[in-house]
């Protein structure tokens, strides 16, 4: 990519490879957000601060 030689079905290959991780990455984000909102709200005491 850097030299510009890089043919456009490449690029879209890496762009199609990019935007899969990206989804890939916020799914696990929000699981982890869920599962972390489950432990915290599970009739826990009140921790004061």
């Amino acid at each position: 990519m850097e030299s510009g030689d890089a043919p456009l079905d490449s690029l879209v290959s890496h762009y199609q490879k990019g935007m899969n991780l990206l989804k890939h990455c916020r799914e696990k984000i929000k699981s982890a957000e869920l599962k972390i909102q489950e432990v915290t709200s599970v009739d826990s005491p009140e921790i004061d601060s």
